[in-house]
Formats: structure tokens, C-alpha cells, sequence
């Protein structure tokens, strides 16, 4: 599926330092820390973003430019922020100063357009990273694999993914787990504050 892997930490922290706007790091910033579907992403509103209780409210997608019902009954789920997501959502709402429905929005004001993205901003990042070409759906599941690796607990991941059961999970993921621990991010958080504080970049995956 062409995860960026426990080893790969820093190689997304590379494709964030490549990406030619801050708009656009936020953005992938909350899709590698969250476990968003791209479509749930690009629907999101500032009406979902709970600020106070560190949560987002996934309630919506958007497919073929119009908002859409979610992929399943679990999608409908409440998202932790952790804190460098909290910190990309809170910079994206003062550059934009609030304005409009969308979190992430185009020039117009409206969603984000999927094939936009994929050929302007992630396809050339992934280019100038030096990293393989992954379909954008990939965040999510590289999100899921860097939390297993980091030791986080299954069943934490499996709602922040929204799934129901943690069989999928084990289906998908199951190389990935080793054991459970706290359910709370507190390892991945710690494992990106010290490789951003090192600063080390590889230039390959």
C-alpha cells in the first residue's frame, strides 16, 4: 500500500517541508495526524471544529463537488486533536480569520477539489520529498500505521479511523500492532517532537 512506516517519521516530516504554502502543511498536517478520509477532510466545517474539548466532528463528505453522506454508520465519530493538529487547525483559523464555511476551502470559498490536490499540491511534493507516488487516501492508513508502530492502543485508533470493530483494523493493520498502551497519541506525539528537534531528513523512503 506504500505506508511511510515507523522508520518514515521523518520522511513526513520531510513532504510537510517541501510543501510550497502554509495552508497546505496544515492541511496535510491534520490528514497524516487525524486519519481523515480525504473526502471528510475536504468537507469539513468550522462548526465541526471543537475547539474547547480538542475534537472534530466528522458528520460529512464531499465527493464529485457536492457533500455527501458518510462512507458508514461509524464515520459519524468524534476525532481527537492531538496537539500538533490542534496547533495546524488553530493557525488555519487565524490566517483565514474564520471566514467562510470550510476549514480548508478553495479561492472561491468552497470545498477543496479533490483532482486539484492530487495534481497541484501532493503529486509535486511527493516529487520534490523524494518519495514514491502514493494515492492521497494514503494519509489515512499511514496515519493508522505510524500510531500501531508507535505502540498506540488498537481500539484508539480503530475510532479515530471510525471503525466499529477492531477487526478491520487487525485485517489491515494487524503487522503493525505490538501491544496496547495508553490511548491517548502520547507516543507518536513524542517520537514527532523528537525528530523535529533533530532534524534529521532522509532523502529517500
Amino acid at each position: 500500500m506504500g505506508y511511510f512506516r515507523e522508520i518514515e517519521i521523518t520522511h513526513f516530516l520531510t513532504f510537510l517541508a517541501v510543501l510550497p504554502e502554509p495552508q497546505w502543511v496544515r492541511f496535510y498536517t491534520v490528514a497524516f495526524g487525524t486519519g481523515l478520509r480525504p473526502s471528510e477532510q475536504y468537507a469539513l466545517q468550522w462548526e465541526h471544529v471543537d475547539f474547547p474539548r480538542r475534537l472534530l466532528l466528522i458528520r460529512q463528505g464531499y465527493v464529485q463537488g457536492r457533500v455527501t453522506m458518510l462512507k458508514t454508520a461509524g464515520s459519524r465519530r468524534e476525532v481527537e486533536m492531538l496537539p500538533h493538529v490542534e496547533e495546524a487547525l488553530r493557525g488555519q483559523h487565524k490566517a483565514t480569520h474564520h471566514n467562510g464555511l470550510y476549514v480548508f476551502m478553495n479561492r472561491a470559498g468552497g470545498p477543496l477539489h479533490r483532482d486539484n490536490m492530487r495534481n497541484r499540491v501532493w503529486s509535486p511534493a511527493l516529487v520534490r520529498a523524494g518519495l514514491r507516488h502514493r494515492n492521497p487516501y494514503q494519509t489515512r492508513h499511514t496515519f493508522a500505521s505510524l500510531m500501531l508502530e508507535q505502540h498506540e492502543d488498537s481500539a484508539w485508533v480503530a475510532r479515530m479511523l471510525g471503525h466499529t470493530s477492531l477487526r478491520m483494523l487487525y485485517e489491515r493493520y494487524g503487522k503493525f500492532i505490538r501491544h496496547r498502551t495508553r490511548p491517548d497519541g502520547e507516543h507518536f506525539t513524542r517520537a514527532l517532537r523528537e525528530a523535529t528537534q533533530r532534524g534529521e531528513h532522509h532523502d529517500h523512503p
